[in-house]
C-alpha cells in the first residue's frame, strides 16, 4: 500500500478500500532505514503469500534507490 502518508493512514486506507481483507495479515516495513534489513524483509513477504505490503517513506525511498528492481518484483505480486 503506497499513499505517500503515515503506515497508520495507509493502513487505514488498505482496510477501507478493500485492499486488505480479514484473511491478510499486514506485513510493514518501516522505522529502519538499512538497506540490508529491508532486502531482507522484503524477501520474507515475497515467500509470504497471504500478506499485504505496508511500507514507510524512509525504507520506500531505500527500495528506489538501492532494490529497485527487487522492490518492484515483490509489491507488483498479485494477492489472491
Amino acid at each position: 500500500m503506497l499513499t505517500g502518508d503515515k503506515v497508520e493512514t495507509a493502513t487505514c486506507i488498505a482496510i477501507s478500500t478493500g485492499l486488505k481483507s480479514q484473511n491478510h495479515r499486514l506485513f510493514f516495513i518501516r522505522d529502519n532505514p538499512n538497506r540490508e534489513y529491508i532486502q531482507d524483509r522484503l524477501m520474507q513477504f515475497k515467500q509470504n503469500d497471504d500478506s499485504v505490503l505496508i511500507i514507510d517513506g524512509d525504507s520506500l525511498e531505500i527500495c528506489l534507490k538501492y532494490l529497485e528492481e527487487l522492490f518492484f518484483e515483490v509489491s507488483l505480486k498479485v494477492i489472491n
